[in-house]
Parts: C-alpha cells; sequence; structure tokens
C-alpha cells in the first residue's frame, strides 16, 4: 500500500488490473491495542504501468462508521509519526 484515505488507496501490483472492476480488500490495521482486519469493497480506478510494475488506485464503495474510524486513526497517527 503506498497511500490510504477515507475514499480509497493507491497500491503497486505485479499484473494489470482492469478500470471498473470491484474488488474485495482485506487490509489489517493497527488500532490501540491490537491489529485489526477491514474488508472493503472497492471499485478499480487505473491500473498503470510504472517501473515493470503497475500502480493501482480503488475507491471504496460504502464504508461502515466504524471502519471509518479504524482507517482515521492510522492515518492520524502516521501523520504524527512523520513530524
Amino acid at each position: 500500500m503506498i497511500n490510504l484515505s477515507l475514499t480509497g488507496l493507491g497500491a503497486t501490483g505485479p499484473i494489470k488490473l482492469n478500470a471498473n472492476d470491484l474488488v474485495e480488500l482485506r487490509l489489517s490495521l493497527p488500532f490501540y491495542d491490537e491489529f485489526i482486519e477491514l474488508k472493503l469493497n472497492a471499485r478499480l480506478v487505473h491500473s498503470t504501468p510504472v517501473r515493470g510494475q503497475f500502480l493501482i488506485g480503488v475507491d471504496f464503495d460504502a464504508i461502515s462508521s466504524h471502519q471509518q474510524r479504524i482507517i482515521s486513526n492510522f492515518i492520524d497517527s502516521h501523520a504524527k509519526s512523520q513530524l
């Protein structure tokens, strides 16, 4: 995973995927003292060749408020560690 937001994520992968395909993603993110596995439905926005791999962008479909809270917590803690 390269980046993560409340609306989607960017990642790299070894194969080209088709734009508009629906995918199910599984992420394991730290949340306080444990890791939480999220299952997220998403739509592939692009799969762009870059240096022998593919840069993949997805938009999440509907995510729950609980999933939003876990993602927000991860983003906030990651941003603080970059200061």
